[in-house]
């Protein structure tokens, strides 16, 4: 009777130390999941350059996850901070002073500002501007 009773128990440890592995391993392959979730979702949402069309100088915003990116300081308008602030005085008849470009992946959204006050959100695909409506300050800054 012993004889079986050790063969049930070495049974069910080895049971258990299976159950005990798949856990950690299905553990271990969600929290990397999550991580390289989280990782693309802050990639995708820092912001990218604030460009002043008066002086021509950049500076960087502070993106979300640290550290910059980007063109050095002093270099001329990308083209699309160009294109957004012709677009705007296109459509709004209104000279804008400041675009700040945010690339999403699929599309990048431009905030329009006149003399540091947030003006307008446009979003840019596909070589077509639209107008995603008025900008408040919690919005643009």
């Amino acid at each position: 009777m012993n004889k079986g009773d050790n063969s049930n128990e070495l049974t069910t440890v080895t049971k258990n130390k299976r159950n005990w592995l798949k856990n950690l391993l299905l553990i271990a392959a969600v929290l990397i999941m999550v991580v390289v979730l989280i990782n693309s979702m802050v990639t995708a949402r820092t912001p990218a350059l604030l460009v002043s069309n008066e002086t021509g100088e950049t500076s960087f915003l502070p993106p979300a996850c640290g550290g910059c990116s980007g063109n050095e300081a002093g270099t001329a308008l990308d083209p699309l901070q160009q294109q957004a602030l012709a677009y705007y005085s296109d459509q709004f008849g209104e000279q804008a002073t400041e675009a700040v470009v945010e690339d999403y992946g699929c599309h990048q959204e431009i905030l329009i500002f006149k003399d540091g006050v947030p003006l307008r959100r446009l979003a840019y695909n596909n070589g077509v501007f639209s107008d995603l409506g008025p900008l408040t300050d919690n919005q643009g800054n």
